[in-house]
């Protein structure tokens, strides 16, 4: 370690190591759940299926994954001090500026292929959490769906710096496991402007199957509520439960009476069936509408193709409307995942200012998060009184991971830290290996604080209201030069 020029500092030992090691826990359990689901194999392979016209030459995309690993988690998102450490290692085999030209140059492809297939690997070590669902829903797969758009893009590129208001990235369509408190999947456009529905046949199809036997609840807001999107999630062994939205007429069945009562929450609910779209439509779907009677709120009605009857010995078991109506108020929580992963994990701080850098971006902060869950849900439960894992916060153990982690770093060359972190190959080593590093583990700091109290909010202040994305600025600037050159 050559960090003071002139004098000779020799190279930790192995013991030293092994010392630093065992005496930041989370740290090692980072470094190696990081090892075992971005190992280099697994990377070249994904590069290869899913590079588009990409190529790698000197700078392979391995590094590039490694050496944004270090920016987030280490140097909290700054890419050129990423960069200056990896120089200073010998780490970076080309200029700094090719590791910017590589990020923009990542197919949207790329950066889905990485989230779902890296958060796959996840799911597989993740220790089983206790069912938050009600019990009618233990048997089946739920799947919150939600679109994200990338915001505060720098306006570093020449056709961005003279426009007012925000400038936005890649849009996301994400579909969340409320079960595991993991991020699944998603699709992606390089249009952060895009609307969210076209994205939903790309989400359902690299959505892994939930089984034979199991059937899959898809639970989405009231702007996935068309006829187009219901025919989508109906396909396969799916199941919706959608915010009704008004735009798509419901009419009743009048041979089946709608029902009002009171639920044991003191919730004031009405129950309905008949057909959502028209008598003609070949689309027309029979539903079960409830709505909550609400005081101090609108008023929220949700549809389902759950019916509260069975047919045939096909359909799954009768859901009661209570339960209907919980499921959906877990749709909440993706809200809040998306706020975690902005603020907790750098996407306030973006270190490409292409839509394809940002989509990368957003899809290693989602991986990184879904690590954070899995950290989470083991030291949870090694409690000597197992914890919700709800209850630890996700702020407050990421900013202890990201302090031993710059810990490890100042004192442990990359080259001599790779070599001390195993390789540890199949699932059920990485599980051993978390119960047993992380085992007891637990600050006090780490308990998420509860306001008995919560704030009141006033209406938020309008802004100017002007935004555009980068990908529609430069595919403007692409068209009118493109027609410049036909007219000349």
């Amino acid at each position: 370690m050559d960090d003071h020029p002139g004098i000779h500092i020799p190279p930790p030992s192995a013991s030293y190591i092994r010392e630093t090691l065992s005496r930041l826990p989370l740290a090692a359990a980072v470094l190696h759940l990081l090892r075992y689901v971005l190992e280099g194999k697994f990377l070249n392979l994904l590069y290869e299926r899913h590079r588009g016209r990409g190529y790698e030459d000197i700078l392979p995309f391995s590094r590039v994954v490694e050496i944004l690993a270090d920016a987030l988690l280490v140097h909290h998102g700054s890419g050129r001090k990423a960069l200056l450490e990896a120089e200073k290692y010998s780490r970076l085999p080309t200029v700094k500026e090719a590791f910017y030209g590589k990020l923009r140059r990542l197919s949207i492809d790329l950066s889905i292929a990485f989230l779902t297939e890296a958060s796959e690997r996840l799911r597989q070590v993740f220790p089983t959490p206790p069912n938050p669902l009600p019990k009618s829903l233990h048997g089946y797969d739920l799947i919150i769906v939600d679109g994200k758009k990338t915001k505060h893009v720098a306006k570093r590129l020449k056709l961005t710096r003279k426009l007012a208001g925000q400038l936005f990235g890649a849009k996301f369509l994400v579909g969340y496991d409320p079960v595991a408190r993991l991020i699944r999947n998603a699709a992606a456009h390089p249009d952060g402007e895009r609307n969210d529905s076209p994205l939903v046949p790309d989400l359902l199809a690299s959505l892994s199957p939930a089984g034979k036997r199991r059937w899959q609840i898809i639970v989405s807001d009231a702007q996935f509520c068309d006829l187009v999107q219901i025919d989508r999630y109906r396909q396969g062994n799916r199941h919706f439960v959608l915010r009704y939205h008004p735009k798509l007429h419901f009419h009743p069945d009048r041979a089946h009476r709608s029902t009002k009562f009171t639920d044991p929450k003191g919730r004031r609910l009405i129950e309905e069936h008949g057909w959502l779209g028209a008598p003609k439509d070949p689309r027309r779907c029979y539903v079960r509408r409830i709505t909550w009677l609400r005081t101090d709120h609108k008023n929220l009605v949700i549809v389902t193709d759950l019916l509260n009857v069975t047919s045939s010995s096909d359909d799954p078991a009768p859901i009661p409307t209570t339960d209907l109506i919980d499921v959906y108020l877990i749709r909440w929580r993706i809200e809040t995942v998306f706020q975690e992963v902005t603020t907790v994990f750098g996407l306030k701080k973006l270190i490409g200012s292409t839509a394809e850098a940002t989509a990368f971006q957003v899809a290693f902060c989602m991986v990184v998060y879904n690590i954070i869950q899995v950290i989470r849900g083991y030291i949870a439960q090694s409690q000597p009184q197992p914890l919700s894992v709800d209850d630890v916060s996700n702020a407050m153990l990421f900013d202890s991971i990201q302090g031993e982690l710059i810990s490890v770093f100042k004192v442990i060359p990359p080259a001599k830290l790779a070599s001390a972190i195993k390789q540890l190959q199949s699932p059920q080593e990485m599980r051993s290996y978390l119960r047993e590093r992380l085992a007891g583990l637990w600050e006090a700091g780490w308990r998420k604080a509860r306001n008995k109290n919560p704030r009141v909010y006033g209406p938020k202040k309008k802004g100017s209201g002007a935004h555009t994305s980068v990908y529609r600025v430069l595919h403007q600037h692409k068209s009118k030069t493109t027609t410049f050159k036909d007219d000349g």
